[in-house]
């Protein structure tokens, strides 16, 4: 299966362009597999190469001038249900060009190392993207938030909202789920530290 110049146009009228390319097993089982937002730069891509016979794939992306790699798993639960999995480490990712390759904006800049885990169940194959859930234990070091001035903020009792935070380190666990609404972000125990000034919170 090969697909070129496919645009998806998400609930906010965001449209990106996709390639890529399957090659399949019998059952339906991808081979190898590799999807790419066309013309990005840097090159943003995924690649699967299955282990085997064994439904489990090396999962290599390539994005914003870093990498996200791991293995993913697919499996179907005594209950009937399907199950997609994967555990991948993020490192070197520029924010801004990861945001910006999806059409997004961001308030945070700087590279990100961690590790996430992504889980998906339904009942049909078709299904699996609507329960999406992913969860990112981040660290990006040095980081700036692009948005505020961080102590011009807390000099005013907040009435500064503008400018930029340099920040030693910022951390933290980054929870997404897929709802009919769109997809939820939780940002907890984050942590940020800059010179003498730490702060720490959900979101």
């Amino acid at each position: 299966l090969r697909w070129r110049d496919v645009r998806w146009i998400d609930r906010r009228d965001i449209e990106l362009a996709y390639d890529g390319q399957i090659d399949f097993d019998p059952g339906w089982r991808p081979r190898h597999a590799l999807a790419e937002r066309a013309g990005a730069s840097p090159p943003a891509r995924l690649r699967l190469d299955r282990e085997g016979r064994n439904d489990r794939w090396q999962t290599r992306i390539d994005v914003a001038g870093g990498s996200w790699n791991g293995v993913s798993r697919f499996e179907t639960l005594d209950n009937g249900r399907l199950r997609v999995s994967a555990e991948l480490v993020p490192r070197d990712v520029d924010i801004e060009a990861l945001v910006q390759t999806f059409g997004r904006r961001t308030f945070v800049a700087g590279k990100l190392h961690g590790q996430t885990t992504l889980t998906a169940e339904a009942d049909k194959a078709g299904a699996l993207m609507r329960g999406l859930r992913t969860r990112t234990v981040f660290s990006v070091s040095p980081a700036t938030l692009t948005k505020l001035d961080l102590a011009k903020a807390v000099s005013t009792a907040g009435i500064s909202r503008g400018g930029r935070t340099v920040l030693d380190e910022l951390s933290g666990t980054l929870d997404t789920e897929a709802t009919p609404d769109g997809t939820v972000l939780r940002y907890t125990g984050l942590k940020a530290r800059s010179g003498v000034l730490t702060a720490s919170g959900n979101v």
